[in-house]
């Protein structure tokens, strides 16, 4: 999950006292597919940070229910609301056909799996990922490095780095 925002960073009498505040003008959370192996990102979705949520705006991967079900999170505070000692919170359905529709609450069998950075018992394809501010590195060796397989663009897109991580084992 990619989260983009667009930002304006204030002038003139804005800035005085103390430096202005940047002003938001587009807030998202793209959902992506990647196939480490191919070097392949999918955009799934994309979700618009609604009024209700746009200040201190978040999203999350909060479960998985299948190997074609997630379900996500989005958090946050009212535009020009108070955010009080709580953030309001809005739960979607997701499937890899990109079908994305809110619900009540995650379901309890919805869980995330654990994060292991070693290979697990059992496990056949040894896969992890990292981020790095506008790259995400894949590590297909254990043990053997990261390498930046995939680039955030400055409008939230995914596309390969075009290292030589695509042909590595």
């Amino acid at each position: 999950m990619i989260r983009h925002s667009v930002f304006q960073q204030p002038t003139g009498w804005g800035t005085f006292p103390d430096g202005g505040v940047w002003r938001i003008h587009e807030q998202r959370a793209h959902e992506f597919l990647l196939d480490a192996e191919n070097c392949s990102a999918v955009l799934l979705a994309s979700q618009e940070a609604p009024d209700s949520l746009w200040q201190s705006f978040s999203a999350h991967v909060v479960g998985v229910e299948s190997d074609s079900v997630f379900y996500l999170r989005l958090r946050g505070c009212p535009r020009k609301g108070d955010c009080g000692p709580s953030a309001r919170q809005a739960n979607y359905r997701l499937s890899l056909a990109g079908a994305v529709s809110p619900v009540e609450r995650v379901p309890p069998e919805a869980v995330l799996p654990g994060e292991m950075l070693a290979r697990a018992p059992g496990e056949k394809h040894y896969v992890r990922f990292g981020t790095s501010r506008d790259t995400i590195t894949v590590r297909r060796e254990d043990p053997g490095p990261y390498r930046p397989t995939f680039v955030v663009g400055s409008d939230g897109s995914l596309t390969a780095s075009g290292s030589d991580a695509c042909s590595a084992p």
